[in-house]
């Protein structure tokens, strides 16, 4: 499942490039691709990402075929924090084609909103929610709502880091250690124990433990280092 969530955002834009050849309606299937890939990587809360603008929170300080940077200031989110976070260069040079090419074509402007309709009329968060839930379930047969994509990135840090709190802390833009550890850290005992006994068989496969020489001595029982 986690492979297929990972490649999703790849299959819908690929497929619906191919269909806004023939009519509008992949353009909003575009936006979905978009939208998920945006959780996978930052995983805001829905009423940010609805939000996103190309004026106030999406920048490419470096231009096109670079990462860029989604910038969300402490007003606008739930607890007041601002969010910065780098955008991978893909997923960057996909928004920078939606809004400068893909677009246009449709809206015949470029859109300072990122989710809009084929009227260029922004979309309700309602909208952009049941969009990414049903293009979710028809490609992968689960269910699952966007806010379950901060849940899903804190499983993928926390799988590969056991007690990474405060790496995960970061990326949730969580106000506090303790709202961290009260959602993330109960099953973190089952998390350490499957990283030691990996390292463990690591280091084994790697011979890094010191070998033990037969002795002739019998002061030391027999073996010496």
């Amino acid at each position: 499942m986690l492979d297929s969530l990972l490649t999703l955002p790849d299959k819908i834009w690929r497929n619906a490039r191919r269909g806004l050849a023939k009519s509008k309606r992949p353009f909003i299937d575009i936006q979905t691709s978009l939208a998920i890939d945006i959780l996978l990587a930052i995983p805001l809360r829905m009423k940010n990402l609805t939000s996103l603008n190309f004026r106030d929170h999406l920048h490419w300080p470096n231009g096109r075929g670079k990462p860029a940077m989604l910038t969300i200031e402490g007003a606008e989110t739930k607890n007041g924090i601002a969010v910065e976070a780098e955008i991978p260069t893909e997923l960057a040079d996909r928004l920078w084609a939606y809004r400068s090419e893909i677009a246009p074509d449709v809206i015949r402007k470029r859109p300072d909103a990122l989710f809009v309709s084929t009227s260029g009329t922004a979309r309700t968060q309602g909208a952009v929610t049941v969009a990414i839930e049903k293009a979710v379930y028809r490609h992968l047969g689960i269910r699952l709502t966007p806010h379950q994509f901060r849940h899903f990135a804190a499983k993928i840090i926390l799988d590969a880091n056991p007690g990474a709190h405060e790496l995960v802390r970061q990326l949730l833009v969580h106000k506090n250690m303790k709202t961290t550890t009260n959602y993330y850290a109960g099953i973190n005992t089952m998390r350490a124990g499957r990283a030691h006994a990996e390292l463990l068989t690591k280091l084994k496969s790697e011979s890094s433990f010191p070998r033990l020489k037969r002795s002739t001595s019998s002061r030391n029982g027999g073996f010496s280092e």
